[in-house]
């Protein structure tokens, strides 16, 4: 009866391990190869969508004096042509809506709340970029352990010149709930999706 227990007991484990690791390996499904760009404080000179010029990434922190500065991230695009400008990439959802023109990270003394990841694919330096956003529940307080949401943005072009929506913009194609709570984002696009800065 005891090996019977037994055996069970560790058919059970077995089961729980493989489907975290299920769970696990299907989120990180697709960023296996893919390569996390720097963002600094400042400008950071990157190709966005791929055309061979260089874009620009500007990030600039806010202070608050208290444990929740945060960090305003804004895409810009450089077009060519003789009257060469800075263009926004904005931020869309699935159905083209605009959300937002730029993107916020929300912080607190243990733990971020809310920030992003920039990545190409490691085998084609010249491919657009993919924005993937992380953002944790609440929970009671900022350094509680909660779900975190993922939602990856594809670079878009507005090839038929549809009113309203610029020449590129990011549009959400994809979201990822994580299997596991997290208290700072971080840790959570290390361990669910494989992506460290």
């Amino acid at each position: 009866m005891n090996s019977l227990r037994s055996g069970t007991l560790l058919l059970v484990v077995i089961l729980l391990a493989s489907v975290q690791s299920v769970g696990v390996a299907a989120a990180s499904d697709g960023f296996d190869n893919m390569t996390v760009l720097a963002i600094v404080n400042g400008p950071s000179e990157i190709d966005l969508d791929g055309d061979g010029r260089k874009d620009l990434v500007f990030s600039a922190r806010r202070k608050n004096f208290n444990a929740h500065a945060y960090s305003h991230i804004t895409f810009y695009r450089a077009t060519g042509g003789t009257n060469p400008r800075w263009e926004l990439i904005p931020f869309f959802d699935r159905k083209d809506v605009p959300t937002v023109d730029s993107f916020r990270t929300v912080e607190g003394a243990d733990c971020i709340l809310r920030d992003l990841r920039v990545l190409r694919p490691s085998s084609r330096p010249d491919a657009p970029v993919i924005v993937v956003t992380g953002e944790r529940e609440p929970g009671q307080s900022f350094a509680d352990r909660a779900l975190v949401r993922f939602v990856v943005y594809h670079i878009e072009r507005n090839s038929q010149g549809v009113p309203g929506t610029p020449e590129v913009f990011f549009r959400a194609v994809r979201t990822i709930d994580s299997t596991a709570k997290h208290c700072d984002i971080g840790e959570a696009f290390a361990a669910e999706l494989g992506l460290r800065k």
